[in-house]
């Protein structure tokens, strides 16, 4: 009985990793796909972007506060719509975009450098990025994660607190990347 028991939460605990995005505990969901791996602060949504690939990038990922979903699942579809109609008060967005590149396109931009889970960023300022959803504020982190990809991370907020930008920080300084 016990053979069948450690058999069943084996199979259990394999299955759950070939999802990409599950609940992880108390700290919230765990995303791992395309070379990428975190877990969103407890309570936030993730959903995985349906988007196909296209003019060398794709959507990955949104995290948000709130209720959302993706707005990407049309097939053949190039534009993405945001992933909600209205950023709550206090709430927040992060819309993840993987980029591949080469040469001088895969050079960072003038910004603020910083880093996000360890990997060399610049942080930009982002208008019009959040696609007008209520946000008073939006910023671009985008992120080498090798040479050969840049990704954007655009966080939008609505009168973020103190606890919801900790949260955020914490979030991007924990991201791991599979690309070496």
């Amino acid at each position: 009985m016990l053979r069948i028991q450690v058999l069943a939460a084996l199979l259990a605990a394999s299955l759950a990793a070939c999802s990409p995005a599950q609940p992880s505990g108390p700290q919230g969901v765990t995303f791992d796909r395309d070379g990428v791996r975190f877990t969103a602060p407890a309570g936030w949504r993730v959903e995985a972007s349906g988007a196909a690939t296209s003019g060398g990038g794709h959507w990955l990922v949104y995290l948000a506060t709130q209720a959302i979903h993706d707005n990407c699942r049309l097939e053949g579809s190039e534009q993405c719509l945001p992933p909600l109609e209205t950023l709550s008060p206090g709430g927040a967005l992060i819309a993840w975009h993987s980029r591949n590149c080469a040469g001088p396109d895969c050079t960072l931009p003038d910004g603020q450098p910083t880093r996000v889970g360890g990997r060399e960023a610049a942080i930009v300022a982002a208008q019009d990025a959040c696609g007008g959803i209520g946000e008073t504020e939006e910023t671009q982190y985008l992120v080498a994660v090798s040479p050969q990809r840049i990704d954007t991370i655009v966080i939008c907020g609505r009168g973020l607190s103190d606890a919801t930008r900790e949260a955020i920080r914490v979030f991007l300084e924990n991201v791991v990347w599979r690309t070496p």
